[in-house]
C-alpha cells in the first residue's frame, strides 16, 4: 500500500477557495447566459414592432399619396405642400 502524506491546511483551504471561486464563476456565466436569452428575445420583440411601425407608415404614406397626390407634409403647420 502506498504511503499517504497528509496535506498541510493552507493548502487545503486554498484548494476549497479555489472550488468556491470555480463554482462562482460558472454560477455568473448561467447568469450572464440568461440575461442573453432574454436580450435576444426583447431584440425579436423590438425587430418585429419596428415592422409594424414600418408597415403602418407604409401604409399611411400610400393613403396620403391617393388623398393628396405627390408632395410633402409639414405637420407643424399642419398642410400639405403638393410636388411641382
Amino acid at each position: 500500500m502506498l504511503k499517504q502524506v497528509p496535506i498541510k491546511q493552507e493548502y487545503i483551504e486554498e484548494l476549497n477557495n479555489l472550488e468556491k471561486a470555480k463554482k462562482n464563476l460558472v454560477d455568473e456565466l448561467g447568469k450572464i447566459g440568461l440575461q442573453e436569452l432574454l436580450i435576444e428575445k426583447r431584440r425579436d420583440k423590438a425587430e418585429s414592432y419596428l415592422d409594424q411601425i414600418n408597415n403602418e407608415e407604409a401604409r399611411l404614406s400610400k393613403a396620403l399619396e391617393e388623398e393628396y397626390g405627390q408632395g410633402t407634409l409639414d405637420l407643424n403647420n399642419k398642410v400639405f405642400i403638393p410636388k411641382e
